[in-house]
């Protein structure tokens, strides 16, 4: 038994989901408003417990308003939650040099690095408990969610393993060069 009750409810004891910290719309959809709203028209474009500075929509919402198309605002809801809303300042077209972008996520950089990396030396691909290490993360989800990140990049690309217990197969899309079979 431990302090959080009998062992039995100890696994659903931690068993919980948390909201995410933030969300923004669409990047492609903030883009079409501020093309076609009016002057003086407000859109909300993210909301949450702290600004989503990763999101291709947070970095448009900065570029438009240095670009002085858009003046940005927020308030504190109660239990904290912010809202961040753009005003439509000028009846301009949205220049095609502003381009929807995200900021990189540096420990996606540092695992698509290490397994491209092992690519390049011909060595097995590492596992998400190797990436871990390597990598300093949290944990095996951490590892994994920023592979996948990397594969939808195109940083890495990714082969699943043909059979049980054999590592997947990593490609570096730029040198065509993979990771060797192996078994886990």
């Amino acid at each position: 038994m431990s302090a959080l009750g009998s062992d039995k409810n100890d696994a659903a004891a931690v068993r919980f989901q948390l909201p995410p910290l933030a969300m923004a719309i669409e990047a492609q959809a903030f883009r079409e408003w501020v093309e076609r709203a009016a002057v003086g028209d407000t859109q909300l474009y993210a909301q949450g417990m702290v600004p989503p500075r990763t999101s291709a929509t947070w970095v448009l919402a900065g570029e438009l308003a240095a670009a002085k198309l858009v003046t940005l605002k927020s308030r504190r809801l109660a239990g904290g939650k912010i809202e961040w809303f753009a005003e439509k300042l000028a009846a301009q077209v949205v220049p095609a040099a502003i381009v929807v972008r995200t900021i990189p996520d540096p420990m996606m950089r540092r695992v698509a690095d290490e397994v491209l990396r092992c690519a390049n030396a011909g060595e097995p691909c590492p596992t998400d408990g190797e990436l871990v290490v390597r990598c300093g993360l949290p944990g095996t989800d951490a590892a994994n969610y920023r592979l996948r990140k990397a594969v939808k990049a195109g940083l890495v690309q990714l082969q699943r393993p043909m059979q049980p217990g054999e590592r997947r197969i990593a490609t570096d899309p730029k040198s065509g060069r993979s990771t060797k079979r192996a078994m886990v």
